[in-house]
């Protein structure tokens, strides 16, 4: 009876009382790979975009070309916001 004991109740036990300790480890780990996924906000995003198409419109202006290629230019800075 001890043998049987020791050889498989005592594993499976063991086995069933760390399995709520797995399922929380699981569950914590997935939930920081969430929270990491999104750290980065909506708005922290829309600032990032508007900043690089500042930027942009600034090398823009530097450029020169033909009267068609400025009006495309011109066009380009308007989609991106810049008049």
């Amino acid at each position: 009876m001890e043998l049987l004991r020791k050889k498989w109740i005592t594993p499976i036990v063991d086995r069933i009382r760390s399995l709520p300790d797995a399922v929380m480890a699981d569950f914590i780990g997935k939930l920081e790979a969430i929270c990491k996924k999104y750290e980065t906000t909506f708005a922290e995003v829309e600032e990032e975009i508007a900043d690089t198409e500042r930027s942009l419109i600034a090398l823009l202006d530097n450029l020169t070309g033909s009267e068609f290629d400025m009006k495309g230019l011109a066009e380009f800075k308007k989609l991106l916001g810049g008049e």
